[in-house]
């Protein structure tokens, strides 16, 4: 039984979690709890399923990949999920992969991007023509430090017109607060609104996530999560008219929603037994 990747989904009037195996689309754990912030049951849900997994499956020894929503993101609940095989987006990089559009349905942008690839051993940024821009200074931009790398002589760049903006050099800034752990930066073309730039972020853990999915893999299996997720929730909700509990109080309600996600379970095992 395969059960990578897992992902994550409140409910709409309670929060109610579940965790769904993607590739048999069954929840394969269920609760119901009255904290309405879902950055709180990230880690009890993602612990209760790897003690599942250890109960039901010991010998299975490749790490379960998580996929969770925004909405469980946050740097704490990164570092106690270290060990973990995680893909959990800040609300930002949600937003700019999409969010809740289809993955067929999204604008792909990386053609209007130029990738400046940055090497803290020397402290340069590599342009995608090659070349080196150097640090030069800090310059404050909008209250917050920043560090300028720049390039003169770009008159001789392919680039130069789309990049420079036929100026004869190029500057690049980076955020003086963890700068070393940027691998690379995106600069939309010049005259154009780089739509894809995010506020930096403090955490040493979201910056890394962040480039986990910006990873052609990471982007994969990210994309993933809309079918797996949303698919499972809308059969839940619209198909079987579950839009809301007939139930009052959190023990009947915890009831209610376990009863509806063991009727999901027994609609897919009779879809099995069918195929």
């Amino acid at each position: 039984m395969e059960i990578s990747p897992c992902a994550i989904l409140p409910a709409i009037l309670t929060n109610a979690q579940r965790v769904v195996d993607a590739k048999s689309k069954m929840i394969v754990h269920q609760e119901g709890v009255t904290d309405q912030s879902d950055s709180n049951c990230a880690v009890g849900m993602v612990n209760a399923t790897e003690e599942l997994k250890n109960a039901v499956m010991p010998e299975k020894e490749e790490p379960i990949k998580y996929v969770l929503d925004c909405g469980y993101a946050s740097e704490g609940n990164l570092e106690k999920l270290d060990n973990l095989d995680l893909y959990m987006p800040d609300r930002e990089l949600a937003r700019e992969m999409g969010g809740k559009v289809k993955p067929e349905d999204r604008k792909e942008k990386d053609d209007q991007l130029f990738k400046f690839e940055y090497n803290a051993k020397s402290d340069v940024l590599k342009c995608p023509n090659g070349e080196f821009l150097t640090y030069r200074r800090i310059k404050k931009l909008n209250g917050t430090d920043y560090r300028m790398y720049r390039k003169d002589g770009c008159h001789k760049c392919r680039y130069q017109v789309t990049c420079a903006g036929g100026k004869p050099r190029k500057e690049v800034h980076l955020p003086q607060k963890n700068y070393q752990s940027v691998k690379h930066k995106m600069v939309a073309h010049y005259g154009q609104s780089n739509k894809t730039r995010m506020s930096p972020v403090g955490g040493v853990l979201t910056l890394r996530m962040r480039e986990k999915l910006a990873s052609p893999e990471g982007k994969k299996i990210y994309a993933r999560r809309f079918e797996v997720v949303e698919g499972v929730f809308g059969i839940i909700k619209e198909i079987r008219n579950a839009s809301q509990f007939l139930r009052r109080r959190l023990p009947r309600v915890q009831v209610e929603w376990g009863e509806r996600c063991i009727a999901h379970n027994i609609s897919r095992l009779l879809e099995f037994r069918r195929a």
